[in-house]
């Protein structure tokens, strides 16, 4: 699975299905809404506890072989940051989920250029963007917005 932008104000994914590669052209804001819906859904809400703790349902979808482990962890990490002013530091989110804190670095970082994700300036702990937040405003919280 890939994504890339051909031009201002659109986004390719292309994945693999049945051997052929298949690409969907996505705009920023049918981007921004698919994201979205996926990231309010109460199932993805439901993977981890307060503590961080899988729920039996991921453990099940990860040990589904039919499913993409890499896109699940990619969820998980976005779901392991609260939605609230409180956000997480990526090294807290690391040992609890048990990925490296590069790895979980670089989904945050992605998750905030697609605007799901916030980091406040000061304390660069990240937390999740509700609905209809932008990528650049991701980047740079506006006042009383702070993480």
């Amino acid at each position: 699975m890939s994504s890339s932008g051909d031009s201002a104000g659109e986004g390719r994914l292309g994945v693999l299905a049945a051997g052929r590669e298949v690409t969907i052209t996505l705009s920023d804001s049918q981007l921004e809404q698919v994201v979205a819906g996926i990231s309010e859904d109460a199932g993805l809400s439901a993977w981890l506890g307060d503590d961080l703790q899988p729920s039996r349902e991921l453990e099940s979808l990860l040990a589904d072989d039919r499913l993409s482990h890499s896109l699940l962890r990619a969820l998980l990490v976005l779901v392991a940051f609260p939605a609230d002013a409180r956000g997480r530091e990526v090294t807290y989110v690391a040992s609890e989920l048990g990925i490296s804190a590069s790895s979980i670095h670089r989904y945050a970082v992605t998750w905030m250029a697609v605007g799901m994700l916030a980091q406040d300036p000061i304390s660069r702990r990240y937390r999740r963007r509700p609905r209809g937040g932008s990528a650049a405003a991701a980047q740079t919280p506006a006042a009383g917005d702070e993480c």
